[in-house]
């Protein structure tokens, strides 16, 4: 991640000015659950320049979530049959090779679908997570100045981020019985949405939960990634991701500014909370 962090900030970091959705958040984040997964390096540009596109905003041609979707099924079902032949020692083989408790294996489709799952999962939320970062930096410069003299403080950073603009809403839940909470009657079988996004304003357990403190104590009590039995599997990597990124753009970008504030667009879902793209001027730190 280190090592790959470097090369995408070495593309744009004489330009003095720079998309940073699409060229740093999208691709780094692709390409590390890419690596992870198990995809072969030869194919690591091609997903770069689909799914690049998407997280940067792009409606048009073959970066729509549509036509990247019926892109990359072709590959993963090319990996996974290949996995199930030859396994290697990576993610999509240890999927390509389970079995159920009878020793069958699940159907091809099944496991393409599920690795294409997570590799989904583990690139949008985080991509969304490092620009509202890096949106904050630049709005906040005596902010950015504290993190390079004082790196400890990224991972705190990075939690009141999470806390601030969680980027996943909420997720849904189906309500077993007959219920009532906050004064609001709830039927057996209603489809509810629970909004960790609201709850990580929360008065009781923040204080001055509306304004943004880096050094907040407790915000590692948001709960971006969920909660309990549904706590998100990948949070870990996206720390480690977050981290690691901040930490190599601010020792390689200094004055961090937007360039139109009025022109931040928001991802247009009840489900994501991210900017589309992010275009940033910065001087470049020799």
């Amino acid at each position: 991640m280190w090592t790959l962090a470097g090369r995408l900030i070495d593309e744009f970091a004489d330009r003095g000015e720079v998309e940073l959705c699409g060229a740093y958040a999208g691709p780094f984040t692709v390409l590390v659950i890419a690596d992870l997964l198990g995809v072969p390096r030869q194919d690591h540009e091609t997903f770069r320049s689909w799914l690049g596109k998407t997280l940067a905003g792009d409606t048009k041609g073959k970066g729509t979530g549509d036509q990247v979707l019926s892109n990359l099924y072709p590959y993963f079902t090319r990996y996974i049959e290949e996995r199930r032949s030859s396994p290697g020692d990576d993610v999509m083989s240890q999927l390509a090779t389970v079995r159920f408790p009878d020793g069958e294996l699940p159907a091809l489709t099944e496991i393409v679908s599920l690795a294409f799952v997570l590799f989904a999962a583990g690139q949008e939320t985080t991509a969304r997570l490092i620009s509202t970062g890096m949106r904050i930096l630049a709005e906040q410069p005596s902010l950015a100045d504290e993190l390079r003299a004082n790196p400890e403080g990224i991972r705190n950073f990075i939690e009141e981020c999470l806390r601030f603009e969680s980027p996943i809403k909420g997720p849904f839940r189906l309500a077993l019985r007959d219920t009532r909470l906050g004064g609001v009657d709830i039927p057996t079988g209603s489809v509810l949405m629970a909004m960790n996004g609201a709850a990580n304003r929360d008065p009781r357990v923040f204080d001055d939960p509306d304004r943004f403190d880096a050094k907040r104590p407790n915000a590692r009590r948001n709960i971006a990634f969920g909660h309990g039995a549904h706590f998100c599997v990948g949070a870990n990597l996206a720390r480690a991701e977050a981290r690691i990124s901040f930490e190599r753009l601010l020792a390689r970008l200094d004055d961090l500014r937007l360039v139109d504030p009025s022109a931040l667009c928001y991802a247009p879902s009840f489900l994501i909370r991210g900017l589309n793209d992010l275009p940033l001027r910065f001087r470049h730190r020799s």
